[in-house]
């Protein structure tokens, strides 16, 4: 099956600008190869690399992946789903497979540890000859300019932004879409944060750039059902609310955790 994993490379054409096949290889070695992967996770990984990737992004033929930043995860899912179609459309013996959920490849287990280098190595031989623009992997997000949330122009436009885009891509508040007046806060300021949760994008929040000051000033803050506290903002009323897409177990986590320890404060 090894050799049969390696033809099925070799036999890729790409006819456009289109580096989605070439990046889910990348995602498939990126923790090592194994014979099956959740799509999600593959998904994030292309999700990342276009949006850390701009000009490999602008040259892409989809709308979607150009303008990635306007887009949430599950926008994409269908880019993934036809990389898979065209993938097998070139591939003649069939090693790499899908259902709703999941990626299969058809592998001995004893062929994996070997498989991911060589893999690597086809994939850099096709960028190479088929795109001019090299492809980088999804850079780590940096905890230290985490660390520094209450800097709206340098952690506001951070690439912690870009995760956050993921879920997020506009100011839940005033429904602002232009990318240039979003940015980026933390639901649970860092200074009630572990290392792990300043990076965790699900405490993060995407708003305007007038919305987000008021709430790095603490001038209102969000109940535990996600409706707007006012405490001092002339820009926000009690009506205002996260929808349930943005209000994700996670989010409500942090979002109870403020409320508490401010609540606290008022102790």
């Amino acid at each position: 099956m090894k050799d049969l994993w390696m033809q099925d490379i070799m036999t890729q054409k790409f006819l456009d600008s289109d580096a989605t096949r070439i990046i889910m290889l990348y995602a498939i070695t990126n923790k090592g190869i194994k014979k099956i992967y959740k799509k999600i996770e593959i998904l994030e990984f292309i999700y990342r690399t276009y949006s850390d990737n701009k000009e490999l992004a602008n040259i892409n033929p989809d709308i979607k992946i150009r303008n990635i930043h306007r887009y949430g995860l599950l926008d994409i899912k269908g880019i993934l789903n036809n990389a898979i179609e065209e993938w097998k459309s070139y591939a003649q013996n069939g090693v790499l497979n899908s259902d709703e959920r999941y990626i299969y490849l058809n592998i001995c287990e004893e062929d994996l540890n070997s498989l991911t280098l060589y893999t690597k190595r086809l994939c850099k031989m096709l960028e190479k000859k088929y795109f001019d623009i090299e492809i980088t992997p999804p850079k780590d997000v940096s905890i230290v300019e985490c660390r520094n949330d209450s800097d709206l122009n340098s952690f506001g436009k951070s690439l912690y932004r870009n995760r956050v885009f993921e879920d997020v891509q506009y100011c839940p508040l005033c429904e602002e879409t232009h990318i240039e007046n979003l940015y980026v806060v933390h639901i649970l300021p860092e200074e009630f944060c572990e290392d792990f949760e300043v990076i965790d994008k699900n405490n993060g929040l995407i708003m305007c750039k007038q919305h987000a000051i008021d709430y790095l000033q603490k001038k209102f803050l969000f109940n535990e059902l996600g409706f707007v506290e006012n405490i001092k903002s002339n820009i926000v009323d009690e009506r205002m609310h996260l929808s349930l897409e943005i209000k994700n177990k996670e989010r409500r986590n942090y979002i109870r955790r403020y409320y508490e320890e401010m609540d606290n404060k008022k102790s």
